[in-house]
């Protein structure tokens, strides 16, 4: 049903409407899934309406496509699109911090350096020895941040088994 819904957009602008009513559950489960938006400075009825307006926004662009898993595909481009705003909005709040930080760090004269940088730097340096599926899990997990489910679903392994591999490379790392 919602295939056809979004098969048949460009015909009727209440489909559109029609589409996104139905999608509502699945959006309230994207913003929990999102927390909410947590760390953003907005409340949680203006991230909800936020990703009302961006679901009908997808379901606008991808009017006339023929999907048939639609329902799935715009719930997860979704939160992929939303997770990517949070994601540029606490690096935005991050910059003012680290302007800050910067600041304090010229009257102190003492710099940290950023951990991830040392963590990718030290995976580099120790690759020869390292079980490329563990590195790429722990590279991927603490230095760009993404979750074992997304590393799965890009590797084809299973998020446990990144989990593992991805433990067993740090502890090899830290040692």
């Amino acid at each position: 049903m919602v295939a056809d819904l979004l098969t048949a957009v460009p015909e009727n602008p209440l489909f559109a409407r029609t589409l996104l009513q139905t999608l509502i559950p699945g959006i309230v489960t994207v913003a929990r899934r999102l927390r909410w938006g947590q760390g953003g400075s907005e409340d949680q009825s203006a991230f909800l309406g936020d990703l009302i307006t961006a679901a009908y926004e997808l379901i606008i662009e991808w009017g006339g496509q023929v999907r048939p898993y639609a329902a799935p595909d715009l719930l997860n481009a979704l939160r992929c699109r939303m997770r990517r705003r949070l994601e540029v909005e606490l690096l935005a709040q991050t910059r003012s911090l680290d302007l800050l930080i910067e600041t304090d760090a010229l009257a102190i004269a003492t710099v940290d350096g950023d951990p991830t940088q040392e963590l990718g730097a030290m995976i580099m340096a120790a690759r020869e020895d390292l079980d490329p599926l563990g590195a790429a899990a722990l590279y991927g997990r603490e230095v760009l941040g993404m979750t074992y489910r997304e590393l799965a679903e890009l590797t084809g392994a299973s998020p446990k088994r990144l989990a593992m591999a991805s433990r067993e490379v740090a502890r090899r790392i830290l040692q």
